[in-house]
């Protein structure tokens, strides 16, 4: 097991071979063999780096219904 700084692990949670929690990850689940987990709650990285992803566009989005509804509203 390798932890990023600030991170941690729920109690009653099996941790499997070879894991890595990045900084600041929360293993609340079980965890595989060789599985790296990121964030909080814990998750595959792949899975939590993409949903980070689409956390950073959610004001972009936004801006972008809102000027889509104000069109609507003309017409």
């Amino acid at each position: 097991l390798i932890m990023g700084g600030q991170s941690g692990i729920r109690d009653n949670v099996n941790i499997g071979n070879n894991v890595t929690a990045v900084a600041r990850a929360v293993i609340t689940v079980n965890t595989q063999d060789k599985e790296v987990i990121g964030g909080m709650p814990g998750r595959p990285v792949s899975q939590w780096r993409q949903l980070q992803s689409l956390i950073n566009r959610l004001a972009e989005l936004f801006d972008r219904v809102r000027k889509l509804e104000s069109r609507r509203d003309v017409e």
